[in-house]
């Protein structure tokens, strides 16, 4: 299974930096087979920016999920019962071997592999014969052969 996920910049860059190792949802994640998440980082960057592994997902009431994890979230304690306002159950996504790509993949060249395609509100699971998929995963290589050297 392979996961593109909508994250704002300022979330995006505390996960590469290793200061996020929880990114939260309110909506349910899959999580079965490979579990590579390809991180789109939103305006203003509009661009594929880096990966990340799933190690487990919670399925937790948001005040568990602050209790057990507040430190990891990157997130202020307003900013995050805001965010899950009036839900019962949050998820929170183990963030696993974080890597920036080597160049950032920019929406408008995503849309020259497949002209249709846009960027997920939260997530978005690719098919198997997607071209976008094999596209991001020869970039996940070329970019782990370059950090190797």
């Amino acid at each position: 299974m392979t996961i593109i996920i909508s994250i704002k910049p300022r979330f995006s860059q505390l996960i590469f930096a290793g200061a996020k190792k929880y990114e939260i949802r309110k909506t349910p994640i899959k999580n079965r087979g490979e579990k590579l998440v390809f991180v789109y980082e939103s305006a203003p960057t509009k661009a594929i920016v880096g990966s990340f592994k799933i190690k487990e997902v919670f399925k937790q009431a948001p005040k568990t999920i602050w209790d057990l994890w507040k430190e990891a979230l990157g997130i202020s304690e307003r900013e995050f019962f805001e965010y899950f306002k009036g839900r019962q159950w949050g998820y929170a996504i183990q963030v696993e071997q974080p890597k920036r790509l080597k160049r950032q993949i920019p929406l408008n060249e995503l849309r020259t592999i497949e002209a249709a395609w846009r960027p997920p509100q939260s997530l978005q699971y690719l098919k198997e014969n997607s071209e976008i998929k094999q596209f991001l995963k020869i970039a996940s290589c070329v970019r782990e052969i370059h950090t190797k050297k």
